[in-house]
C-alpha cells in the first residue's frame, strides 16, 4: 500500500502532496514502484490534527482519485471518516474505504459501506487525533483493541456490511506509546476467557459470535505481522 496525503498537516510527509498535481505524480509513482493499493486522504490525523470541513476534504481528494483511477491499475483506497467524501470519491474511481473511526464518525458511513459493498478497513483509536497521544491508558492493550475490533466488526455486520469486506486495523500510533506498538507487533492475538459479567456485551447469543470472534482476532494478528514485515507498511496521516 502506497500513502498519499493531499494535507498540508500530514505527519509523514509534511505536507509535501498537499497540491493535486504533486499528489497525482506521487501516486503514479507508488504505482509503478508496485503499489497494489493507494490510500487516498484529504484530512490529516496526525496526533493534534483539527477535523477539516466536508467541503475541503472533497476539493482535496476528488480530483486525485479521479486522476489515480485514470493513470493507473491499482486499488485506490479512500481514507476519511464522512460518509459524503466516502461517496464522491467512490464514484470517482476509488474501491475501498479506509475510516479510522471504523464507522462511528458518521452515523451514515456504514450504510454507505454496505450499499457500495466496497471494501472497508476499520481502524482501533483510542479519543480523536486531537487527544489521542495524550497519555492513553490501557490495562491490557492487545485485548481491548482486539475486542475494540470484534465490536466494529459486528457493528457493521448488522448494518449489512458483509464479513469479507472487512479488514481490520489496530491503529498503530493511534492513542498508543511505543510500549502499546510493540504489544501488539509482539503478542499474538487469541481468544480469553471471559469473566461472568461482560461489560461489553450481554450473553444473548455469545456462542454464535464465537467463530466471528476467532475469525477477527486471527484478521487483526494477521494484519499486523503484514505491517511488521515491511514493504507495505502505512504510515501515519
Amino acid at each position: 500500500m502506497g500513502i498519499v496525503n493531499v494535507t498540508p498537516d500530514s505527519f509523514s510527509d509534511g505536507g509535501l502532496y498537499a497540491e493535486t498535481e504533486a499528489a497525482v505524480a506521487h501516486g503514479v509513482r507508488l504505482a509503478a514502484e508496485g503499489a497494489a493499493i493507494i490510500d487516498v486522504g484529504g484530512e490529516s490525523t496526525r496526533p493534534g490534527s483539527e477535523p477539516v470541513p466536508v467541503d475541503v476534504e472533497l476539493a482535496r481528494v476528488v480530483p486525485v482519485v479521479e486522476r489515480l483511477a485514470a493513470e493507473t491499475d491499482a486499488l485506490l483506497s479512500i481514507d476519511t471518516t464522512k460518509a459524503a467524501v466516502a461517496n464522491a470519491a467512490l464514484d470517482a474511481g476509488a474501491g475501498m474505504v479506509n475510516d479510522v473511526t471504523a464507522l462511528r464518525g458518521d452515523p451514515d458511513m456504514a450504510a454507505l459501506v454496505a450499499e457500495r459493498g466496497c471494501p472497508v478497513c476499520l481502524m482501533h483509536m483510542l479519543g480523536e487525533p486531537r487527544t489521542m497521544q495524550v497519555e492513553p491508558v490501557y490495562d491490557d492493550v492487545v485485548a481491548e483493541v482486539c475486542d475494540h475490533l470484534e465490536r466494529r466488526l459486528a457493528a457493521a455486520l448488522a448494518a449489512g456490511v458483509r464479513e469479507e469486506q472487512v479488514l481490520l486495523d489496530p491503529g498503530i500510533g493511534f492513542g498508543k506509546t511505543l510500549r502499546h506498538a510493540q504489544a501488539l507487533h509482539r503478542r499474538p492475538a487469541r481468544r480469553r476467557a471471559r469473566p461472568a459479567r461482560d461489560r461489553h456485551r450481554g450473553h444473548h447469543g455469545a456462542w454464535h459470535r464465537q467463530g466471528r470472534r476467532r475469525r477477527a482476532r486471527a484478521r487483526c494478528a494477521a494484519q499486523r505481522r503484514g505491517a511488521a514485515r515491511g514493504p507495505g507498511r502505512a504510515r501515519r496521516r
